[in-house]
């Protein structure tokens, strides 16, 4: 730790490292239990919702957690400026909010496949508004990821004990939706109430142009990380849509571990990215990068020799199908983290937002092609096989682009 920039870095990551500890850890623990509460078909249908949700989480955000983290980094001191992006971006994601609630009772009561189970779905946008009122972009434009850690370590140990406690039959299973999504709820209100008291931040109702200005500036990453979010979220998704929640069950609970290891690169990338957005310190990212790579291919090695044998304990014998597409899926975990780092801390870091999103778009086009080309022998294998292909394209992208403008 060279500098007490660097050890700041250190010290946020430590705190996003416990966070997204939990994030994941928590959900693993509950999985076991809720798998065998529920059974694969109830649990599928809770996996289907919850995935089908991240799509109105992402337009909520519109890439604010992106762009809104660097206005709040580089405004940091300035009072007046922070208020003026916390209003907007607040004033701008409730009206996202409200629209597209409209749009999904809209799809939940006039389409068959929602409006069988109708309630699980409007339970589940609880979520969506939880993530529109937690602020995450202004603690980590502030690099005090302390608050982040506190809230939602406290407030989701809470409400993961009450699914132990209170699910107890397959019946149960709108009581998820609803604890997931009262957590979020009261992790977004306690955090708002922090920033307006702890921060001095003043709400009001900026200017149109200045609402307008933000939405501009959010629009390009917002359709960035749409591209990328789309199509990692759009496998439960589709599962739900042409096979059973049995077979959407199964591969949820491989890809839900899957996405617990990636998710192990983002404490890395949020604490670093605005770091960098300041410093633009080629070696401290290199030394990040190098020494995340090596510990992921060791994971993945270790992981893929204890897979059958951790299924079998933890899920059952009948979840063995889910250790093959979790294994299958381990090669994604050897792509997307470095690629992650190559992308936000790296490129974006440095100004190159349009080849950091090109890497996106160019990902979803070649996932979209895929599909239509194996839609005839379409099933769990051939589409875990097109992400992981598609998330090697990103990386060579992104590898490209830092050996193009000489970021290496």
């Amino acid at each position: 730790m060279k500098n007490r920039d660097e050890q700041k870095v250190y010290k946020n990551v430590s705190y996003l490292s416990i966070l997204q500890m939990f994030n994941y850890l928590l959900p693993l623990l509950t999985m076991p239990y809720l798998v065998r509460v529920l059974n694969a078909e109830m649990f599928g249908l809770v996996a289907f919702s919850q995935a089908f949700i991240q799509y109105f989480i992402i337009i909520v955000d519109f890439g604010f957690n992106l762009s809104a983290t660097k206005d709040v980094s580089i405004y940091r001191s300035n009072k007046e400026k922070l208020s003026e992006i916390v209003s907007s971006v607040l004033i701008i994601k409730m009206s996202l909010l409200l629209v597209f609630f409209v749009v999904l009772c809209g799809m939940v009561f006039s389409i068959d496949k929602f409006r069988s189970y109708y309630l699980i779905h409007l339970y589940t946008y609880g979520m969506v508004v939880g993530n529109a009122l937690f602020p995450v972009w202004f603690f980590q434009g502030q690099e005090r990821m302390q608050y982040i850690t506190i809230l939602n370590v406290v407030a989701k140990t809470i409400f993961t004990l009450l699914i132990f406690l209170v699910v107890r039959v397959e019946t149960d299973y709108l009581l998820v939706p609803l604890f997931n999504s009262l957590g979020q709820f009261i992790i977004g209100s306690v955090s708002l109430y922090i920033i307006f008291t702890k921060f001095d931040i003043v709400f009001f109702i900026p200017k149109v142009t200045v609402l307008k200005g933000y939405l501009v500036d959010s629009f390009h990453l917002f359709l960035s990380r749409a591209c990328l979010s789309l199509y990692t979220v759009a496998n439960t998704v589709l599962l739900g849509f042409v096979t059973t929640n049995e077979v959407t069950g199964y591969y949820a609970v491989a890809e839900k571990l899957v996405r617990a290891m990636e998710g192990l690169v983002q404490p890395l990338t949020d604490a670093v990215y605005p770091y960098m957005a300041r410093t633009r310190n080629k070696a401290f990212i290199k030394k990040m990068i190098k020494r995340a790579t090596a510990i992921t291919v060791l994971m993945v090695a270790v992981v893929f020799i204890v897979s059958d044998s951790l299924f079998g304990l933890v899920f059952g014998h009948a979840f063995l199908h889910s250790s093959y597409l979790f294994k299958l899926f381990l090669l994604e975990v050897l792509v997307t983290i470095p690629s992650a780092l190559l992308g936000l801390p790296l490129l974006v870091a440095f100004g190159h937002y349009k080849w950091f999103n090109g890497s996106n778009i160019i990902g979803f086009i070649f996932y979209l092609i895929s599909l239509a080309m194996i839609y005839r022998e379409f099933n769990v294998v051939s589409l875990i096989i097109v992400t992981v292909l598609s998330q090697v394209i990103v990386l060579c992208h992104r590898s490209y682009g830092v050996y193009k403008f000489k970021l290496w």
